[in-house]
């Protein structure tokens, strides 16, 4: 058990009161006691000396720790996304980093590796796609999943003005990345494969208004009530509360909505291949 400098100071001292009260008697004290007092305070002083430093000691080594859990708790937001952009780095890119890793270092193999780099996102597109029509639901869902996270995240930053990780919410970001994972990536995915597959028309010009139009007015109502209880119920808000919210909302968010996503989505159904649909939308959200 820890004993603090100051009670230990307290005991000594009453410790030396009592040895010299106990020196006082009827008859003046002799030499030797005088002497037997004096040593006793010069080693009780000595003894105080001693517990604090060591009382010392260890709140120095205590201090030293909350320093080193404040400075970890201030930047667990920047390991973590570190943690989060490596792994998704190496996961995306290892084939292409290990190959570049591999070139002997000379200028050919320079030129080699400049090369690589510059086909990697049409590399990369390509294995999207062929990862999306072999896995299209757990493909499209992770989309969603991470879209949103990284969503969330820029949400925060030009909210708050601040680019300083310190600032983020990663709570709230995991709970958004949460709910394009669950509800949107594979909602989207049978919501878009039914309008290409029923809505197409054979072509026709003016099959892409009428995507448009139902995505923009029923579904997008579908949308944002998944998102909204999902993400409701991640911060174990009352759905009733999280509908009432959504009611509200909707009007005003469907004005800024049009301002946006008919240009976004007029590109989707007349340039963007449909199993890669989901993914120029999710990117789109980012923006949004």
């Amino acid at each position: 058990m820890m004993i603090s400098a100051s009670a230990l100071r307290a005991a000594l001292l009453i410790s030396c009161f009592i040895g010299k009260a106990d020196g006082f008697s009827a008859s003046p004290p002799n030499l030797q006691q005088r002497l037997s007092t004096r040593s006793f305070g010069r080693v009780a002083s000595t003894q105080l000396a001693a517990f604090e430093t060591v009382g010392d000691s260890h709140d120095s080594t205590a201090r030293e720790e909350q320093k080193k859990l404040s400075f970890l708790i201030e930047h667990q937001n920047s390991f973590v996304l570190g943690a989060l952009f490596a792994g998704a780095s190496y996961g995306l890119l290892h084939n292409d980093i290990e190959k570049i890793a591999s070139l002997p270092a000379n200028v050919d193999h320079f030129k080699a590796s400049v090369t690589m780099l510059e086909n990697l996102p049409t590399e990369w597109l390509a294995w999207y796609d062929d990862e999306v029509l072999a896995f299209p639901l757990a493909t499209k869902a992770s989309t969603s999943g991470a879209c949103y996270f990284v969503g969330d995240l820029f949400a925060q930053t030009i909210a708050g003005k601040n680019v300083d990780p310190r600032g983020l919410e990663l709570d709230r970001a995991l709970r958004s990345g949460l709910a394009g994972f669950i509800g949107h990536g594979p909602v989207a995915h049978y919501w878009l494969g039914f309008l290409d597959q029923n809505l197409s028309f054979d072509g026709a010009w003016w099959a892409i208004m009428a995507k448009i139009s139902l995505d923009q007015g029923p579904m997008s109502i579908v949308y944002n009530t998944i998102y909204s209880l999902l993400l409701g119920a991640f911060a174990l808000r009352n759905p009733i509360i999280v509908l009432e919210d959504v009611a509200k909302a909707f009007w005003p968010g469907f004005l800024a909505s049009i301002k946006f996503w008919p240009i976004v989505h007029l590109v989707t159904f007349s340039v963007i291949p449909p199993e890669l649909q989901l993914l120029w939308v999710d990117a789109a959200e980012i923006v949004w």
